[in-house]
Order: structure tokens, then C-alpha cells, then sequence
């Protein structure tokens, strides 16, 4: 038996916008141009604020800081309506951002199962601030968040002594906020512990951004005072070097072509 597609059955599209690290340089084409075909997008309001310009004409739905399921909701009432949408996200859609709701809701709500949902891929942060440090990530990595808002921190314990255990990278986002530490002083012990004080880190703070500010230098000496909700962190491994100013990652090819004489 056939079926009609979501087009022919009035459902609009949504987008899931990626915007990238802040610069709109480092935003991708295919962003740009979803977001130039959607005549409603919906974010958060900082994110929006970034893009202002490119808003002109369109209706706009923004809201604040934990009113993400609301904004979704009001992202596919739109899109079941019949208008294509786009939902903006800092970074990646996939990552620690708004992709993933969105496929719930639509599973949970049947009001909303008509609706096609496409997400457009962003730079996240972890690449950019790879970039600016020089090649950390060469042999993979492990992408964390220290916020407990939304995973209990028993969870994040248990990845962060997973992840320190491996011989991988590991990128922390959310590190700490005002009042919330705890998390961030708990995840330094752990890496201290399983990798040693010497281990190379970073701290990057507003990465991409005219104001971005670095740090890097062994985990024993690492400026926990300084971490921010803007701020991500790059743990090393056994085969990270600080040379000149960067840090990267070794990848075997001193053990498989240049031997030790």
C-alpha cells in the first residue's frame, strides 16, 4: 500500500540548524541556507541574537534558558501547520543541543508524527577549539558535559572514570557554572588520578570569537578559577606534545617510521 510523503499531507519541514562555534565564518553553507528557506525559526535567544540579520522578514519564536521542550513543542506546531522551520542550535544539533528532543517529541505526540525532520550539521566547538590548539583529537576523542541539569551525576562520575581509563582525548563541555564546581574539581581528580599531574590540558574559553582566551600547560597546573560556562577543556593522553604553543596528538608514526636509533 502507498503512502503520501509529509509534503503532500501539509506538514512543513524542520530544520535543525547548526550555527556553528559564534563566528559566522565558521558557519556552513548548507546552515546558511536552510535557514534562508525557513519563514519561521526558532532558538534561544542568544543564539538568535547572533543572527539577527538574517531574521529580517521571517516570524521568529524565541525563548530563554530552560524552555527547551516549550520551544520544540512550538518548533513543530509550526512545522505540523505547515510552515518549514527552522530551529537553531549552537554548535552541532547532535550535540548537547536540540536534535534529539526534537525526535522525541515527535515520537511522543502523534499530533507531530507527520513532520520530516532534517538536521543540518554545525561545527561543534570541541573541532574549533581542536583547531586552535593544533591536532589533539588525531586519534579520537570523548565528548562529555558536566551539567547535571539533565543527567544525574552519578552518570557523569561513572563516564568521566570510563573516559579517563581510555587511552582517548576527552573533551568537557558545561565544565562548571557560578555555583555549580563540584563536578569540575571531582572530573580533575579523576584524570589526575588515571593519567598523571603531567598530562597535557587546555582551557579554552569563547572559542572562535574575537575574545577567545587559552590556556594550556600540564593538568596539575590547571587554572580551575578561570572555568566558566564558556569554557571547554581538552585532557590529553600518553601520546599528546605541547611544542611551540600547540598541542597535538602523536598517532604511531615515530614507532612505525622513524625508530628510535
Amino acid at each position: 500500500m502507498g503512502s503520501w510523503d509529509d509534503k503532500m499531507s501539509g506538514n512543513g519541514t524542520l530544520y535543525v540548524v547548526g550555527l556553528g562555534p559564534g563566528e559566522r565564518r565558521l558557519m556552513t553553507p548548507a546552515a546558511l541556507a536552510a535557514l534562508a528557506r525557513t519563514p519561521v525559526v526558532v532558538g534561544y535567544g542568544k543564539y538568535l541574537d547572533q543572527i539577527d540579520d538574517l531574521l529580517v522578514g521571517k516570524k521568529v519564536i524565541r525563548s530563554g534558558m530552560g524552555a527547551e521542550v516549550e520551544r520544540c513543542r512550538r518548533a513543530l506546531a509550526a512545522a505540523a501547520a505547515g510552515s518549514d522551520v527552522g530551529v537553531v542550535c549552537s554548535g552541532d544539533p547532535g550535540i548537547f543541543a536540540m536534535a534529539g528532543l526534537l525526535y522525541e517529541l515527535r515520537d511522543r505526540e502523534a499530533v507531530f508524527a507527520g513532520v520530516e525532520i532534517e538536521v543540518v550539521p554545525g561545527l561543534s566547538a570541541v573541532f574549533a577549539a581542536a583547531a586552535a590548539l593544533g591536532s589533539p583529537l588525531t586519534n579520537g576523542c570523548v565528548i562529555l558535559s558536566l551539567s547535571d541539569l539533565l543527567t544525574p551525576t552519578a552518570v557523569i562520575v561513572k563516564n568521566l572514570e570510563a573516559a579517563a581509563l581510555s587511552e582517548l582525548a576527552c573533551a568537557l563541555y558545561n565544565p562548571a557554572g557560578k555555583k555549580r564546581r563540584e563536578l569540575l574539581q571531582q572530573a580533575l581528580a579523576i584524570f589526575v588520578r588515571q593519567r598523571g599531574p603531567e598530562v597535557p590540558a587546555a582551557l579554552l574559553k569563547n572559542v572562535s570569537r574575537r575574545d577567545e582566551e587559552r590556556w594550556l600547560g600540564p593538568l596539575a597546573d590547571f587554572p580551575a578559577e578561570r572555568v566558566d560556562m564558556n569554557s571547554l577543556i581538552i585532557i590529553g593522553n600518553a601520546t599528546s606534545v605541547i611544542s611551540r604553543g600547540n598541542l597535538y596528538d602523536r598517532r604511531g608514526y615515530r614507532e612505525k617510521y622513524f625508530p628510535e636509533n
